[in-house]
């Protein structure tokens, strides 16, 4: 209950200071809906160090593609089961909230319809950006940076998430990643090294690795429509 009451005066206090600089409100809108800006820069490096490296670097790049999904079907499984409402919906009660960026938001169906908790964009990211500093340290702590400054922080200032919702979201990245990463460990490299054999040896299946980077790039909103056709 504590937890709810900060949340929500943080929530109220940050709309309460955007009222007052709508310009700048304006730039964080565009940060929170801009998806290309968070993972397009880093994703495609994946791509980059498995076509320039052989043998353990294409076990790491398998290793981040599995612990991104696993992140994001971890997630999955909390919104599926639990539809917490986003701050900016109705019926979230944080009118304050509501009136400065619903005009934006509410068009969306999704943002209200979608549960929040956790923050799948926090989850991904976070494990993106882990199994990139496997690669090249500079590039996994930027998007580190982009995963709880660009993603979070907007995110949640612009009612989309509850801070719990972006907490939670990077410790189940950091979960899914350790995990994955354990097992490789664990001596059971030979399964990913198989793999990365598998895909360098049929040229459809490196067509399907590029393809899953550009789903990856955009943070899968492909896939997100096609589930929302199916589903609602």
């Amino acid at each position: 209950m504590m937890l709810a009451t900060i949340e929500a005066t943080f929530l109220e206090a940050a709309a309460g200071f955007f009222q007052q600089h709508e310009l700048l409100a304006s730039v964080v809108v565009v940060i929170a809906e801009t998806n290309f800006a968070k993972a397009l820069p880093f994703a495609p490096f994946l791509m980059v160090a498995w076509f320039s490296k052989m043998g353990s670097v294409r076990e790491r790049v398998l290793t981040t593609f599995v612990s991104c999904a696993l992140a994001l079907i971890i997630t999955w499984c909390f919104t599926s089961t639990w539809i917490r409402p986003r701050p900016i919906s109705p019926s979230s009660g944080l009118e304050t909230t509501n009136r400065v960026f619903m005009p934006t938001f509410i068009g969306n169906a999704t943002y209200m319809k979608w549960g929040c908790f956790p923050s799948d964009h926090a989850a991904y990211l976070t494990a993106l950006g882990l199994g990139l500093l496997n690669l090249r340290i500079s590039v996994g702590i930027t998007c580190l940076l982009v995963a709880v400054v660009g993603n979070g922080l907007a995110r949640m200032l612009v009612g989309l998430h509850y801070p719990s919702d972006i907490v939670i979201g990077i410790l189940i990245g950091v979960l899914a990643h350790g995990a994955l990463f354990r097992l490789v460990r664990l001596d059971r490299r030979d399964v990913t090294r198989s793999v990365a054999l598998l895909i360098d040896k049929f040229p459809i299946l490196q067509a399907g690795l590029i393809l899953i980077v550009v789903e990856m790039s955009t943070l899968f909103r492909d896939l997100r429509f096609l589930e929302r056709l199916l589903f609602g």
